[in-house]
């Protein structure tokens, strides 16, 4: 679920930037093809784009990315618990730290 959520967020956020930057140009097309626009501009405006990209992501993504957090993390906790479970011979958080602080 991880990998399939994270190659939908990259080809998403690639997408959503792409139109960003379209939008823009097109708004100021004439000072873009005049080249106006120095390097620094260029990664400063980028920056935009990316923020732009990422209100559109999370706006039309957000279930998934809270849901795939969730599970991450209820992962993450889980293996914590099977790890100190195994080493201070303990099933719960409380257990673990009782046993530490000894």
């Amino acid at each position: 679920m991880y990998t399939s959520l994270m190659s939908l967020l990259i080809r998403s956020s690639k997408q959503y930037i792409e139109e960003a930057e379209d939008q823009w140009v097109d708004e100021h097309l004439e000072e873009w093809d005049a080249g106006k626009f120095s390097v620094g501009d260029r990664r400063v405006l980028l920056t935009y784009w990316v923020a732009e990209a990422w209100k559109k992501l999370y706006q039309d993504h957000q279930d998934a990315i809270i849901k795939t957090f969730q599970n991450v993390v209820y992962l993450f906790l889980r293996t914590v618990q099977k790890i100190t479970s195994l080493r201070y011979g303990s099933s719960t958080y409380d257990d673990c730290r009782l046993a530490t602080s000894s």
